[in-house]
């Protein structure tokens, strides 16, 4: 028995056959978990989904109605939500001189009003605890070149999370960041 079993797991950002997203679902699913995983485009993920016997779904993160969505479609397959991990996420390349509202507002509705929503939704769902993680990274902490908003935007999502956490502590609802760095 996995130490996931009879758990219920949401992976929001889990496309790519290489992506964290996808590494997690298989280790999530080889410890028992039931799967529902998603990406901006449903068909985008349902090869990785079948691969693991998990549900696929669609949810653009800039979109809060696909994010309650994606809460309620764990509900309604499952019954309960007990973890949810979000990896959706884009790269904004612009210098500081280069920037443009456009960018930022862009960086800003991806990783810090998605990520605030996301855990939004996914705590209202969790009815008995559970644990939300979503994906920083090691830039929010550095100052590298041509990555301000991307960076700024990020860090923004780690202030969210630490709030979050005291305001969901009590409800027995763990949230949590992780600031990877370069992947392979």
């Amino acid at each position: 028995m996995g130490r996931l079993q009879g758990k219920v797991a949401v992976i929001l950002g889990a496309s790519d056959e290489r992506s964290m997203g996808a590494a997690t679902a298989r280790r999530f699913a080889a410890e028992g978990a039931k799967l529902v995983l998603a990406a901006r485009r449903r068909e985008a993920v349902e090869t990785i989904a079948q691969s693991v016997g998990a549900s696929a779904a669609a949810c653009d993160i800039t979109r809060e109605a696909d994010i309650a969505a994606l809460a309620k479609a764990a509900l309604e397959r499952h019954g309960k939500l007990d973890i949810a991990v979000n990896y959706a996420g884009s790269n904004f390349n612009e210098s500081i001189l280069d920037s443009t509202p456009e960018t930022l507002r862009a960086a800003a509705d991806v990783h810090f009003v998605g990520a605030t929503l996301f855990i939004k939704h996914m705590a209202r769902a969790m009815r008995d605890g559970g644990s939300i993680v979503t994906a920083s990274t090691l830039t929010a902490l550095l100052a590298p070149p041509g990555l301000a908003a991307y960076a700024g935007s990020k860090k923004a999502v780690d202030q969210v999370v630490r709030i979050a956490a005291v305001e969901l502590g009590p409800r027995n609802i763990r949230v949590n960041a992780i600031a990877p760095g370069f992947t392979k």
